[in-house]
């Protein structure tokens, strides 16, 4: 990777066509730091940017949408290694575990989907570059 490469921080969008406004239930800093926003407006977008550290930019959030169903979208934007992002639907009141999202987030390439019944969430992340966009959608 070139110095233009080297982390900087990660804009995050993350566009919300589920039916409903959806809520925040939970977020990790693994390297940097942000602040996503507690609420996405059905048809809307929550974006906010991730300030990276000496290790990066490497975080995740949690959404609540329609009936209770999870959005977990998580980025990596680290030396060395290409830009990564990972999402998994959870059936309502499932268990939020951030060590297998953080697993499967290193195990991930820079695009990732689920769906769970007739609902969906696609994420993607430039693949290189220092201060790449994590571009999600939660649809139901």
């Amino acid at each position: 990777m070139s110095s233009s490469d080297t982390p900087v921080k990660t804009i995050i969008v993350i566009q919300n066509n589920t039916g409903v406004d959806a809520k925040k239930l939970g977020y990790k800093d693994w390297a940097g730091q942000g602040q996503p926003p507690e609420t996405i407006s059905d048809g809307g977008s929550g974006n906010f940017t991730q300030v990276a550290n000496t290790d990066g930019s490497i975080g995740g959030v949690v959404y609540e949408g329609v009936l209770g169903y999870q959005f977990i979208f998580a980025w990596s934007n680290k030396n060395v290694v290409k830009n990564k992002a990972y999402t998994k639907i959870l059936n309502p009141g499932d268990k939020i575990d951030w060590d297998d999202i953080q697993k499967r987030l290193g195990q991930s390439s820079n695009t990732s989907s689920d769906s769970v019944g007739t609902y969906s969430s696609n994420a993607g992340i430039d693949a290189t570059g220092g201060s790449p966009t994590f571009l999600a959608q939660l649809k139901g």
